[in-house]
């Protein structure tokens, strides 16, 4: 009974493969012209990879079995009813916060205390920026595959369009992380 549940969240969890590489190289880039060794960027390369196996691993269970189970969007505004966008936001940023709750463990005290003396410093155009390729790509991994429902399609772009530019929710997930 384990394994059939095994493979049905398998069969419906995306491959974030194509996100987790975007935001690596996102990363990966911006640390090398901030002079950073190869040793820190393999670190924070390795704990990318960790998130991705979180977003697979909490798919199903916060955020598919969460969000609203009829795609109908309220006809006068084009836009979902309020209880929707309740769900939805709901739905998204749970998810995240687990996610970066399976990460923080693994980030370093040290690390930690270099990430909370760099963030003033960090333009809110290079979080933007992260924070974009990070949502656009979960949502890319979703929307149009074949996998995929019209219901989880519709609703994770509703979800990324709501998170992308919530300034207090990137600060709340990274107190977490650096928690």
């Amino acid at each position: 009974m384990i394994r059939l549940k095994n493979l049905l969240t398998e069969s419906t969890t995306p491959d974030f493969s194509a996100a987790i590489n975007d935001a690596k190289s996102q990363v990966q880039q911006n640390m090398k012209r901030a002079g950073k060794d190869q040793q820190e960027i393999d670190y924070i390369l390795t704990l990318i990879d960790k998130a991705k196996s979180s977003l697979e691993k909490h798919y199903v269970s916060t955020w598919k079995n969460k969000i609203p189970k009829t795609t109908e969007i309220d006809a006068s505004t084009d836009m979902p009813t309020s209880q929707q966008k309740v769900q939805i936001i709901s739905a998204t940023k749970n998810w995240i916060r687990k996610v970066i709750t399976d990460l923080s463990p693994s980030l370093d005290w040290s690390y930690k205390l270099k990430l909370q003396a760099a963030w003033p410093f960090v333009s809110w155009e290079q979080i933007d920026n992260i924070t974009y390729t990070i949502l656009y790509g979960i949502e890319n991994s979703i929307v149009g595959e074949p996998w995929s429902s019209e219901l989880e399609s519709e609703w994770i772009q509703w979800g990324v369009f709501y998170l992308v530019q919530d300034r207090d929710f990137v600060e709340e997930m990274f107190d977490k992380l650096v928690d």
